[in-house]
C-alpha cells in the first residue's frame, strides 16, 4: 500500500487499485498479511475517524446533509468499522456521536441552541423495521412503508425520531437498536449482519437574534449506513460451466 493506491499480488498476478483513502489494517507479524478486525489498533480507528468522520461533523454544523456507507464482503469488517466494540476500538458511529455533543457543548451560547434526534432502521428481505420501536410477542414490530413528501422527498412513514440530550442517551439507543438487528451465520462470518442498517442523526441548530427577537433554524441529516455483507454464490450450468455471482441480496 502506498498513498491512495493498494496493490494486490497473487503469484504472477498483480493489480493496483486507487481510492480516495487507503487504510492499512493487516497484521504486521503475519508474513502473509491477512487483514483482520483483531489487528486494528486504536490509532488506526482514530485515523479513519479523523479522515472521514470529522468531514461529516463539519458538514452537520454548516447545515449540509452527509451520508457514509460501509460496503463489502461479509466478514470484511464493515460493522466493526462503523460500530466497533465498546472501549478504545469504538467505530465511526459512536465516535461521531460523542464528537457531535462535545462540539455542540463548546459552541452553544445563549443565542445558539442545538437539538439532536435519532432514528435507526433496518432493511431485511425488502421489509423495513424500526430498530428503536418497542418489540414483544404481544406487540411485534410492524413493517414500515416509504412515502414521499413533495417538499422534503422520500421518508419512512411511522419511523421513530427519538430526541436525545447527551451522548450517553444516544449510546443507549444505539446499543438497543444494534442488539435487535438481524444477524445469522455464514461460512465466512458467524455473526454476519444480514440486513442493511441505517442510523440517521437529525441535527438542528437554532439561532436567536437579541435585537429582533426572531429565530432561524437550520437542519442537517447524517445518514450512517452499514450494508449487509456481500456474498458469492456458485451456480452450475448445463454446459458444466460454473458461474460465480456476487450478490448483496438480503436473505
Amino acid at each position: 500500500m502506498e498513498g491512495q493506491q493498494t496493490t494486490l499480488k497473487r503469484d504472477s498476478d498483480e493489480r493496483t487499485y486507487t481510492f480516495d483513502y487507503s487504510f492499512w489494517s493487516h497484521d504486521p507479524k503475519n508474513k502473509r498479511k491477512f487483514a483482520g478486525q483483531k489487528y486494528y489498533q486504536q490509532s488506526d480507528l482514530d485515523k479513519v475517524f479523523e479522515t472521514l468522520g470529522k468531514v461529516i461533523l463539519d458538514n452537520a454544523f454548516n447545515g449540509y446533509n452527509s451520508s457514509l456507507l460501509a460496503y463489502g464482503q461479509t466478514g470484511a469488517g464493515k460493522s466493526f468499522s462503523m460500530m466497533g466494540p465498546p472501549g478504545e476500538n469504538r467505530g465511526i458511529i459512536p465516535r461521531l456521536s460523542e464528537a457531535l455533543f462535545d462540539r455542540a457543548a463548546k459552541t452553544e451560547t445563549k443565542g445558539m441552541t442545538y437539538k439532536v434526534e435519532l432514528s435507526y432502521l433496518e432493511i431485511y428481505s425488502e421489509k423495513i423495521r424500526d430498530l428503536l420501536a418497542p418489540n414483544s410477542s404481544q406487540n411485534p414490530r410492524k413493517n414500515l412503508k416509504i412515502r414521499e413528501d413533495p417538499e422534503t422527498g422520500p421518508y419512512v412513514y411511522g419511523l421513530l425520531a427519538c430526541a436525545v440530550s447527551s451522548y450517553d442517551e444516544m449510546e443507549k439507543l444505539i446499543e438497543i437498536g444494534a442488539k435487535t438487528r438481524t444477524v445469522s451465520a455464514t461460512k465466512m462470518n458467524a455473526q454476519s449482519s444480514r440486513s442493511h442498517a441505517v442510523l440517521s442523526i437529525i441535527f438542528t441548530a437554532t439561532r436567536e437574534d437579541d435585537v429582533t427577537n426572531l429565530s432561524t433554524s437550520q437542519t442537517s441529516k447524517i445518514q450512517l449506513v452499514d450494508l449487509a455483507g456481500a456474498t458469492q454464490r456458485l451456480f452450475h450450468t448445463h454446459s458444466n460451466i460454473y458461474i460465480v455471482l456476487h450478490t448483496t441480496q438480503v436473505q
